[in-house]
């Protein structure tokens, strides 16, 4: 595992599991801070992936999502809002 990985295990390595549904976390650091509990809440229900950097501001998701992920054919998307405190 890197240095980095290591410091911020959100961002490792998550191997796929046959017959497991999968669930990808694109999201900012709000995201970043759910992302374990996710993978606990679904284990031995899905495997679940998270963007390996924060993504930001979900003000461009789909454009983003188009320009990396296509021919990933999302079911479903979550989006928090952003606080402006």
């Amino acid at each position: 595992m890197s240095k980095f990985t290591a410091k911020r295990y959100q961002f490792r390595y998550i191997e796929p599991v046959k017959d497991l549904s999968k669930v990808f976390i694109y999201g900012d650091s709000i995201s970043i801070g759910y992302t374990e509990y996710a993978r606990a809440s679904l284990e031995d229900l899905a495997c679940v992936y998270r963007l390996h950097v924060n993504g930001g501001s979900s003000n461009d998701f789909i454009a983003k999502m188009e320009r990396r992920f296509l021919p990933w054919r999302p079911i479903n998307t979550i989006s928090t809002p952003s606080l402006n405190i």
